[in-house]
């Protein structure tokens, strides 16, 4: 906790200049080179305007969030009250441009109505105001780029426009693109916290939250994106412990964590943006929700206490979010203060061990979600914005070999001059010479300059100017250069534009990395799917499906099984490199090959993606349909349902039958199932565990029963262990199921 306590302690006073949030220091890495390049647009904007005070803010629930800003204190003195607090957004010149109507020039407000009363409520010194918005490149908003100025400026401002829109676009795509990376460390944080993970819960432990709430806060800062979290305390444990003994204890905390997960898990997607589930004491739970709105936050609240209902787990809950210029551990404070007033009103009407309050109605998610790393094209569409923001025609990105240069990334007006993949010599090489130290960061003439006038690339480019930046990955090796040029000379063209590109330059290395990183697991697990397809594999072990009436045999699940790992590795590596589908097919050719000699139907598991590519259609089109089941398990989102409908149509069409795979663990399952209406679907081992002596469980499966029984479907249960779990399903009318107390996977004799 003293990390916290440190960072609570800090930045904490009257913010700077307009800075209504206070930015705190970069971690460095993308987030320093994205703090660094947003004071230099906005300092680049100051020189070329006339105007003192540039800052890029966004709206935060209600708030501005000023992420940069530079300029003269005297000039908005005023903006913040004395006591420090937050200028609302509707109070601003950004919100009066982005939600009101105003021009996005007035060389004097006071001939603009709108920017009148907002000058004459905060800042009555203001004359001009220059604002636009800041776009990512797939058009949402990030915020707004705005300029204010307290002397009379010339009536060509208007001009300035274009650089204005420029500098806005680039600034929208650095900070997307930090978005994404940001993402991909938060989910490499998680996966590091489940190294010290609780044993009894598997969750991460209070260092893990720690940890994570400091690092949060400072991505919140540094984005201007929101942040919530849920503190959660299990009501009545140490009763049920001295009631029913620990083990019954045991079992509500995990029923308590396996809630708090499926209500991270959004429905069409993985855990809010890298959601963190945490234990923090013997009864107390943490959840920190980064990226999530006031809307998403009651969303998740809902989740919790219905599934907490249905669980039989009684508790108490707070929740708070990130109110600039407040930080992550004042929320969590208000939090916990919440939390202790729920406690305290539930003392007063104390409720049994393990008896639930009322469940709260649920509310939809809201659809958050990470979005995917971004592509080899997102550093094109960059260097198309810093070829622009330089007032060049072409910027490249030059991969460092032994004794040659590949260009790797082109963008730019003239980017057809260059193409991805061509090679140079040292010798032609600017980029050479640049890491060699005999160039220097900037070329104004390249006709004029003796050190490449006679280089073949000169002529042969038309390169009139030249700027370029070393290019060093994270561990301080060279990589390789990030450069531009015209093709005419640009005598403005200097060191501050070097300084630029230096700063880009680190934002495009880190991107690269991520997806020479991509690419390269992707590689390794191709060969490994590839030494299987060789060696014969997977080898496919058949679990035996039972009818539960009489126990006999009536059909087999097919089980991959591989030379080293498991199945779960093999699959999730497969599908991190994005390519589960490639494995899928394998393991359907390796399981329908034992077709002939299977008793009674064969079902493989395919992943949705799967389901609806024509390879798979072409993979059982010589095989018996009427005994193929296709179970499509969760682990893929679907994008479009009516497609995957249109794909199966064929198949069904055909006899084969559709199941869809653990019902009852998670939403995605569950939209299956209302989506396709398959002709089975299979209880998750979760609901069955435990269902002889579980009331919920019990509950939860006679509404599947209803359901299918309402629709024609067939009820799989799987995970059968024991005799009593048997007995129950076959009571409750269960017509198939399968287990190790009915059979183990096993292969064919």
């Amino acid at each position: 906790m003293d990390a916290v306590e440190q960072r609570q302690g800090q930045g904490r006073g009257r913010p700077g200049p307009l800075a209504t949030v206070a930015v705190p220091s970069p971690r460095g890495g993308g987030a320093q080179e994205l703090a660094v390049l947003m004071q230099g647009v906005l300092a680049d904007l100051a020189d070329r305007s006339g105007l003192e005070r540039w800052v890029l803010a966004r709206r935060d629930e209600g708030v501005c969030a000023v992420l940069a800003g530079v300029g003269p204190d005297p000039v908005l003195a005023d903006v913040l009250a004395p006591d420090g607090r937050t200028l609302p957004w509707a109070a601003t010149f950004c919100a009066a441009r982005a939600e009101r109507g105003a021009p996005a020039v007035a060389t004097d407000v006071r001939a603009v109505p709108t920017y009148a009363e907002v000058a004459a409520r905060i800042a009555p010194g203001v004359r001009a105001v220059v604002s636009v918005p800041v776009l990512a490149p797939d058009g949402a908003w990030r915020g707004e780029l705005c300029g204010l100025g307290t002397q009379d400026v010339p009536q060509d401002l208007e001009d300035l426009l274009p650089v204005v829109r420029t500098q806005a676009s680039l600034l929208g795509a650095v900070l997307s693109l930090e978005l994404h990376r940001v993402r991909a460390e938060r989910l490499a944080e998680r996966a590091t916290a489940l190294q010290h993970a609780d044993p009894l819960t598997g969750l991460g432990a209070r260092r893990a939250w720690d940890a994570a709430v400091v690092a949060e806060e400072e991505r919140a800062a540094l984005l201007g994106t929101p942040a919530g979290l849920v503190v959660v305390d299990v009501v009545g444990l140490a009763r049920l412990n001295a009631h029913e003994g620990h083990a019954a204890g045991d079992a509500a905390l995990r029923r308590t964590v396996a809630v708090l997960l499926e209500a991270v898990a959004v429905a069409d997607g993985p855990a809010g943006h890298g959601a963190l589930v945490a234990r923090l004491g013997g009864d107390e739970f943490g959840v920190l929700a980064p990226e999530v709105d006031a809307a998403g936050l009651d969303a998740l609240v809902a989740r919790v206490r219905q599934g907490m209902a249905a669980a039989g787990v009684a508790v108490s809950l707070g929740r708070a979010r990130r109110e600039p210029p407040g930080c992550l551990v004042e929320a969590w404070q208000r939090a916990d203060a919440a939390l202790e007033a729920e406690r305290a009103r539930a003392d007063r009407g104390v409720r049994p061990p393990g008896r639930a309050a009322r469940p709260t109605p649920a509310v939809p998610p809201d659809g958050l979600l990470p979005g995917p790393l971004p592509a080899s094209a997102d550093v094109d569409a960059l260097l198309d914005l810093v070829a622009a923001q330089l007032g060049l025609d072409v910027a490249y990105v030059n991969e460092r070999r032994e004794d040659h240069f590949r260009i790797r990334n082109v963008g730019g007006r003239l980017r057809e001059e260059l193409h991805p993949g061509d090679l140079t010599s040292l010798d032609d090489s600017y980029c050479h010479l640049m890491l060699e130290g005999a160039l220097d960061g900037a070329v104004t003439d390249a006709s004029q300059d003796p050190r490449v006038a006679g280089l073949p690339s000169t002529s042969a480019l038309g390169i009139g100017a030249w700027v370029g930046t070393p290019l060093r990955t994270s561990d301080g090796r060279v990589y390789g250069t990030l450069c531009a040029y015209s093709t005419t000379p640009e005598p403005r063209l200097d060191e501050r534009d070097a300084g630029v590109l230096r700063v880009v330059g680190g934002i495009v290395m880190n991107l690269v990395e991520q997806q020479d990183r991509a690419d390269q697991e992707k590689r390794e697990v191709l060969e490994r799917i590839d030494g299987l397809r060789l060696a014969d594999g997977p080898r496919i072990a058949f679990q035996p499906v039972v009818a539960l009436a009489d126990g006999s045999v009536v059909g087999h699940e097919a089980l991959s099984r591989f030379p080293a790992g498991t199945p779960d590795w093999w699959f999730a590596e497969a599908r991190r490199a994005g390519v589960e589908t490639e494995l899928d097919l394998l393991a359907v050719r390796a399981a329908v090959a034992h077709l002939p000699r299977v008793p009674g139907f064969l079902s493989v598991n395919v992943s949705a993606a799967t389901a609806g590519l024509p390879a798979l259609a072409r993979l059982v089109a010589d095989a018996e349909p009427g005994r193929l089941v296709v179970e499509l398990t969760e682990h893929t989102p679907v994008e479009d349902y009516d497609a995957l409908r249109a794909t199966l149509r064929p198949l069904r069409e055909r006899g084969v039958r559709i199941a869809v795979d653990d019902v009852g663990a998670g939403f995605a399952s569950m939209r299956h199932v209302l989506e396709l209406l398959p002709d089975m679907l299979k209880l998750d081992i979760s609901l069955v565990r435990n269902i002889a002596t579980d009331p919920a469980r019990q509950a939860l499966a006679t509404s599947m029963l209803a359901f299918a029984e309402a629709t024609g479907v067939l009820v799989v249960a799987e995970g059968i262990e024991t005799a009593d779990e048997l007995e129950r399903l076959r009571s409750m009318g269960v017509a198939l199921g399968q287990g190790f107390h009915l059979g183990r996977p096993a292969p064919l004799p």
